[in-house]
């Protein structure tokens, strides 16, 4: 566990001075073969892709009041969330003013207030942030994502394959203060990756629709088999008690680091309304918000 806050201004002074902002290119959601055919590239050579699925500000605020009415304001709980204007105390209607509303729900403006949003959040939007109310996975907004004609092509031509299955995976609201501290991890242990498991297997992706934008951290060229292949060499004794069927795998910085892993992290700003698509064998975490 770490904090990405302690290395984040660090390295985003590294990345302009060792070029890394190219692999962090916003590309334009794709409507021809050619275009996709650069981005699919752009994800073989650095691991991941920066996408602009959303046009604009509106359609960025619809997805996060649809979070809220969906999950946030359908708890169980006998205190329910009420966002207030700070200055007169009023209750605030998503309906009427939704950008007023998540505006001071995205930015607490008292203590009061982020405490009262932490009394009434979800199961697990404390710390890890993905709810696992079934709200939280059946978004009819995400659902047009995940159907997007543009991205299943772009998806196709990267996997090289004409049918695929698209899981129906959570949203993830962090409120300020929560997950912060996160394992930099893999979604399963490389060391057990047979070498016919290729990382084109498996494409993930994670739209953003925080109106402040927010980052991801990645570490460039753990997508690379060459990497993999020293990954476990080096590592594999080092996490003795790592298993097949973990769900997830993550470095500990308390542990001897051989190939400096932790010094090649990078900090990369995602707009609001992007998609990042990475590779499944890239070693990554998500600090990211409501």
């Amino acid at each position: 566990m770490e904090n990405y806050k302690e290395w984040s201004s660090e390295n985003s002074e590294r990345v302009k001075e060792e070029g890394m902002a190219a692999a962090e290119k916003i590309f334009a959601k794709p409507s021809n073969k050619q275009e996709r055919k650069a981005i699919v590239l752009h994800l073989e050579k650095h691991g991941l892709a920066i996408v602009r699925v959303l046009e604009d500000g509106e359609e960025c605020l619809e997805h996060m009041v649809d979070v809220v009415k969906r999950l946030w304001l359908t708890q169980p709980w006998k205190e329910t969330l009420v966002v207030r204007d700070p200055k007169t105390g009023a209750p605030i209607d998503i309906d009427e003013q939704p950008k007023k509303y998540m505006r001071l729900f995205t930015n607490p403006p008292t203590k009061e207030a982020l405490e009262h949003y932490r009394a009434v959040a979800p199961f697990h939007c404390i710390g890890f942030g993905a709810a696992a109310d079934p709200s939280s996975f059946h978004s009819p907004l995400m659902e047009k994502v995940r159907t997007d004609k543009a991205l299943y092509k772009l998806a196709r031509q990267y996997l090289g394959r004409k049918e695929l299955w698209n899981d129906m995976n959570r949203t993830i609201t962090k409120l300020p203060g929560a997950g912060d501290e996160e394992l930099i991890h893999w979604d399963k242990p490389i060391m057990f990756l047979k070498e016919s498991e290729r990382h084109e297997e498996k494409l993930c992706a994670k739209l953003l629709f925080n109106r402040q934008g927010a980052s991801f951290v990645y570490v460039p060229g753990t997508h690379t088999p060459e990497f993999r292949k020293e990954f476990t060499l080096r590592y594999k004794k080092l996490y003795a008690g790592a298993k097949e069927t973990d769900a997830k795998f993550g470095l500990e910085m308390k542990k001897e680091d051989p190939m400096d892993i932790f010094g090649k992290k990078i900090v990369a700003h995602v707009p609001a309304g992007c998609a990042v698509f990475w590779c499944a064998a890239f070693l990554y975490f998500l600090p990211w918000r409501v």
